[in-house]
């Protein structure tokens, strides 16, 4: 995990086990280290957003080359003989 990966640089212990949090244990960080914790997380997200849009692509792509195309003239059953 890359927001794991900063502390872990810097020589500081790191909490296993799921998230440690940064609510009560990052206020006393150092400065240095909350900012590359913070731009770890920031570049965290905006990977998921990309993640999320270039999976929301492939989906429409496929949605397209996979439709069932209409036919131009709609048959009723009604009408069929």
């Amino acid at each position: 995990m890359r927001v794991d990966a900063a502390p872990r640089a810097l020589g500081l212990p790191v909490a296993g086990g799921g998230h440690a949090g940064l609510g009560t244990t990052g206020a006393h960080l150092p400065a240095p280290v909350r900012e590359r914790l913070t731009q770890a997380a920031v570049a965290g997200f905006r990977d998921t957003i990309w993640l999320l849009v270039a999976v929301t692509a492939l989906g429409v792509g496929a949605a397209l080359l996979l439709c069932d195309r209409a036919p131009t003239t709609a048959v009723s059953p009604l009408t069929a003989e």
